[in-house]
């Protein structure tokens, strides 16, 4: 989904706050069923601060998505530890696939945590 469609809805919630809590409430799960991004948590930031209303909800769901980015790639990780060839050992197909791949889930687990770390899910004043 393309960054800009979600700064329209932060935008949304910022112009109008309470108002548009039933139609983003009932797009909310289709923002999450979207993937982590740094332009989704960012927007969801803003909602729960402006639609306080959607604040649980999103909460909720955020921490869901963190859970599963975090969880998968630790197992993923772990069972490629067993599989991946050892230097030297000759392989010709080991290492750029799985760079690629460990980068996008370094930059993943990055993002995740790093939201986990920002987002106020307690309800007070996050101390950014």
């Amino acid at each position: 989904m393309e960054p800009a469609v979600f700064v329209c809805i932060s935008l949304l919630g910022e112009a109008v706050g309470a108002t548009i809590a039933k139609d983003v409430g009932d797009l909310l799960e289709a923002m999450l069923g979207t993937g982590l991004s740094a332009a989704l948590t960012t927007a969801l930031r803003d909602l729960a601060m402006k639609v306080p209303q959607l604040k649980r909800d999103i909460s909720e769901g955020l921490l869901r998505m963190l859970s599963q980015v975090l969880m998968q790639k630790q197992s993923r990780h772990l069972s490629m530890q067993r599989h991946l060839p050892l230097p030297g050992s000759g392989s010709a197909t080991g290492g750029s696939g799985l760079l690629t791949s460990d980068s996008q889930d370094t930059q993943s687990i990055v993002l995740a945590l790093t939201t986990l770390g920002s987002f106020n899910f307690d309800g007070e004043e996050s101390a950014r």
